[in-house]
């Protein structure tokens, strides 16, 4: 007879890890990183109409679907797109497709589609040498009047900061001067019948 008895410990054990992991992986991320990445130099916006970006696209969360639309409408305005999937990276892959090419030139720009706090950790996986290479850009959203410190400190990574709102600008303009742009998120509006009139 087969005992079954650590059969639920060893099908949560994936979880258990990374619950024991996640308070040294904050500590990394908001203490080390910042101090080992160096910041990419200042150059250029690309004029080339190739862009990457990189952000939870297989995620069914907000922040993934932000991240499709944005590869989206950069195709429909005939950008070259490239991307990077992280969401495997923060445990949040649920399977959505997206559709984009993984190819990368130098000299293209980066969109960073991820809160900052994942945007050292996702800009390694990504690519150093795809960083350094570009003029990246973050997309942020952030509905309160001050930022955190992990925030500010990953303003010096990104060359500008696309958000979603004047709210996110203002707030965002308090901490650097570099650009800060607001675009909207992209959503398609479709056309609705007329309600009929009741007589």
């Amino acid at each position: 007879m087969r005992d079954d008895s650590f059969k639920p410990f060893f099908c949560d054990a994936p979880h258990l890890a990374r619950r024991l992991l996640r308070r040294p992986a904050r500590m990394v991320r908001r203490k080390v990183l910042p101090r080992v990445i160096l910041p990419a130099r200042a150059i250029s916006f690309p004029t080339n109409r190739k862009a990457r970006v990189v952000g939870l696209l297989s995620s069914a969360t907000g922040i993934g679907k932000s991240g499709r639309l944005c590869i989206d409408v950069l195709r429909r305005a005939e950008y070259c797109v490239s991307s990077h999937n992280v969401a495997a990276l923060f445990a949040a892959d649920d399977g959505v497709m997206f559709d984009a090419d993984n190819d990368f030139e130098r000299g293209s720009f980066t969109i960073y589609h991820l809160n900052p706090p994942m945007g050292l950790p996702a800009l390694i996986r990504s690519g150093l040498n795809r960083y350094y290479g570009s003029f990246n850009i973050g997309y942020w959203a952030w509905e309160l009047e001050k930022l955190p410190d992990e925030w500010i400190d990953v303003i010096r990574f990104m060359q500008a900061i696309i958000v979603p709102s004047r709210f996110c600008q203002t707030t965002i303009q308090r901490y650097t001067s570099k650009p800060v742009l607001v675009v909207p998120h992209p959503v398609s509006v479709t056309a609705s019948s007329p309600t009929p009139r009741l007589r």
